[in-house]
């Protein structure tokens, strides 16, 4: 088990991505606060954030990263 707060978790989220088989450019995390964009940055990997979840939509927006409302906007082609 993983906890998320802890920089322990987010080294071994780089090494795992290390081991894939995948292009990091290939990879998109999604999360819902600015720790998780903070993991995305350690491992090299796009990120969005999605506002339904942890922190308040302005905080996420400061990150610079696309903000979306929902998982179903990830998918939208509306853009």
């Amino acid at each position: 088990r993983c906890d998320w707060s802890s920089d322990v978790c987010s080294s071994d989220l780089v090494q795992w991505i290390r081991e894939l088989a995948h292009d990091p450019g290939e990879v998109l995390l999604i999360g819902d606060t600015t720790h998780d964009f903070e993991v995305a940055q350690a491992m090299g990997v796009d990120c969005v954030l999605i506002c339904n979840g942890h922190q308040a939509e302005a905080r996420l927006k400061r990150s610079g990263v696309p903000v979306v409302g929902g998982r179903s906007d990830l998918f939208s082609t509306d853009r």
